[in-house]
């Protein structure tokens, strides 16, 4: 069923009906998750950045050693100060890839932070980076960052830096940084708090955390946005991920029964995001096949419910504002306001001469002039769809009687002063003759099927009695309006 606009006034019901002429589009998808994915970017960097500070006072403090240091390691200085910078970088959500200087700046500085830090463990004899960072809590013999958390924040970072210039290249990278988190977290899930991993559960929270807010601000990616969507595909790729990263686990958590080697644990996260990022490269081609699906239905559904000479509305989008007319009507209350529908049906004056004159083709751009004037004259809200043959029905909402016969005199003098055919050496006007009627939800016994047919009948006596006028059906609550009492002031006719 095409839209309507149905607006209403505090404290009433439906008031006025708005046909816009053209199908709701229930075919696009909508970006539930995407909205959802781009709310818990900021929380996820709240939730980090304060997750920081609260380590940080407990270091300052020496407070919950047992808590930030079971396995004998724990968050480095350097590392707080990283993922407070990305998280404050990230609070500040944009739905667009928007340069922001300020921001570039905290991700190139949390970058540089994280590759010098790679330089003192391989290139470097010295550390004064992390020297610096342990004056900071005091603590003796420290804990330097280690290669995995510097890789992830250095990735984290870069891939938000290249998100407002390059955001597939951006997203590919900030993917990537999950790898080694995703490791130690499959670690940690399987109880091997004795094993060696150099990355403490608190560092792991935040990276994880820091790291799925980061995930999260490409929502608008060609990559992560077919998945954010309630696509037959983007449900299909969530199930998948999420089955791939439950199979992981379980194959892991199943090998660690036999004793294999830690090394599995690296093979498997890196798997897990490997097929993860199949299963999101292929989202842009299948978002492009479900595109073009979806244009394709949006083109069955138009020329369905349109004329394709006229492009004007066709019976069967008539019927469905018709039934939707009588469906409110019969739903109103006894105290609500009328519904009131004004239906004008045209019909061409000796049309047949000018098919048998000048043949079809001049008929059918005859047709398609006429349509484009009555498009022209009346309101966006009004109905014009081709009846049948030469004729054209027009329904007028909320508009009365005395307003719908003034608008068919506009419609028969502007046909009559635009359109025209050459009959020889002659030009001749193109006329049409008007049957008006008005129907009114009041009026219980006359639904708007049968004020079409009202409106029927009254051109038919247009037709009769010389053609080229507007003649209004005689209800039976009044007389007969007379077209010649309903003639638009001059300068109204245009």
């Amino acid at each position: 069923m095409f839209g309507y606009v149905v607006s209403r006034k505090q404290g009433e019901s439906e008031a006025l009906i708005l046909p816009s002429g053209f199908q709701s589009d229930k075919t696009r998808p909508s970006f539930g998750p995407a909205f959802i994915a781009f709310r818990l970017q900021s929380l996820l960097a709240l939730i980090a950045g304060c997750l920081a500070v609260i380590i940080a006072g407990m270091e300052l403090f020496h407070y919950g050693g047992d808590l930030l240091y079971p396995a004998g390691n724990g968050p480095n200085p350097l590392t707080l100060i990283c993922v407070l910078l990305l998280s404050i970088a990230l609070i500040y959500k944009t739905l667009f890839p928007v340069v922001h200087p300020w921001r570039r700046g905290l991700f190139a500085l949390v970058f540089v932070l994280a590759l010098f830090r790679l330089a003192e463990t391989y290139l470097f004899a010295v550390t004064p980076l992390s020297d610096v960072a342990a004056l900071l809590f005091n603590r003796y013999p420290r804990d330097d960052m280690t290669m995995s958390t510097a890789i992830s924040l250095m990735l984290f970072s870069l891939g938000a830096f290249l998100r407002p210039v390059a955001p597939v290249s951006g997203f590919v990278i900030t993917l990537s940084g999950l790898v080694p988190v995703s490791f130690v977290f499959l670690i940690y899930s399987y109880g091997l708090t004795a094993a060696s991993v150099d990355m403490s559960p608190a560092t792991l929270a935040l990276l994880i955390l820091i790291g799925f807010s980061s995930i999260f601000s490409f929502s608008r990616s060609v990559i992560l946005r077919p998945l954010l969507t309630t696509s037959a595909w983007g449900r299909m790729a969530r199930l998948q991920l999420f089955g791939t990263i439950v199979g992981v686990w379980i194959v892991g958590a199943v090998s660690h029964l036999t004793e294999t080697a830690m090394m599995f644990e690296a093979i498997l996260a890196s798997a897990m995001w490997l097929f993860g990022m199949i299963i999101l490269v292929s989202g842009s081609v299948f978002e492009r096949i479900e595109r073009d699906r979806r244009a394709l239905l949006r083109e069955v559904e138009h020329r369905a419910r349109h004329d394709p000479l006229t492009g004007l509305l066709n019976r069967h989008a008539v019927g469905d504002y018709v039934a939707m007319v009588q469906h409110m009507a019969r739903g109103r209350r006894r105290d609500d306001g009328e519904i009131t529908v004004g239906v004008i049906l045209a019909d061409i004056d000796l049309f047949k001469r000018v098919n048998d004159t000048l043949g079809h083709e001049v008929g059918d751009r005859v047709l398609q002039s006429v349509a484009g004037v009555l498009r022209g004259k009346l309101r966006s809200s009004d109905m014009v769809a081709r009846w049948g043959g030469e004729e054209f029905l027009m329904l007028l909402p909320e508009a009365t009687l005395d307003q719908t016969m003034n608008t068919a005199q506009v419609l028969r003098t502007a046909i009559a002063t635009h359109v025209s055919w050459k009959n020889g050496v002659e030009v001749e006007p193109i006329t049409i003759s008007i049957g008006v009627a008005c129907y009114d939800s009041r009026n219980g016994a006359e639904s708007l099927e049968q004020t079409i047919q009202h409106a029927d009948t009254a051109l038919y006596s247009a037709k009769t009695q010389g053609r080229n006028r507007v003649k209004c059906f005689k209800s039976e609550r009044g007389k007969t309006v007379r077209s010649t009492d309903l003639l638009p002031p001059r300068d109204r006719v245009h």
